[in-house]
C-alpha cells in the first residue's frame, strides 16, 4: 500500500492533535450511561464547571418536559370528556377511560423514575 506524503502529513497532524487534546483532558465516567464502558473527555479549555466533570442541564428543559406531559394528559382528559358529553361513549366508559389514563401516566412515571434511579446507582 502506497501512502502519499500529504496523507502522512495529515495523519501526523491528526495524531499530534489527539495527543494535545489528551494531555489537556480528563477522562471521566459519563454518569448518564448504563454500561461501564462509556467514558467522556472533559477538555480543560471549557468552563471551569465542565472541567470538574459536572454536566449541567438547562432549567428550562425539565419544565418544558413537565409542561408537555401535563398538557398531553389534560388534552386526553378533555377528549374523553368531550366523547362522553356528545354521547359517543357512555359515562361509565368515560370514567373507565379516565381511570386507565391516570393509571398509565402514573405507571409510566414510576417506571421512568425507577429507571433513572437505577442508572444513577451504577
Amino acid at each position: 500500500m502506497v501512502v502519499h506524503s500529504g496523507t502522512q502529513a495529515i495523519r501526523r497532524n491528526l495524531v499530534t492533535g489527539i495527543r494535545q487534546i489528551a494531555a489537556r483532558a480528563q477522562w471521566e465516567h459519563y454518569p448518564g450511561c448504563l454500561s461501564r464502558s462509556c467514558w467522556c473527555v472533559v477538555i480543560e479549555c471549557q468552563t471551569a464547571h465542565a472541567t470538574q466533570g459536572h454536566t449541567t442541564m438547562p432549567m428550562k428543559k425539565p419544565l418544558i418536559i413537565a409542561a408537555g406531559i401535563a398538557f398531553s394528559f389534560i388534552g386526553f382528559a378533555v377528549a374523553i370528556v368531550f366523547l362522553s358529553r356528545t354521547g359517543i361513549v357512555s359515562v361509565a366508559a368515560a370514567k373507565l377511560m379516565l381511570a386507565a389514563l391516570l393509571g398509565l401516566y402514573f405507571g409510566f412515571g414510576v417506571l421512568i423514575a425507577v429507571y433513572r434511579l437505577i442508572g444513577k446507582l451504577e
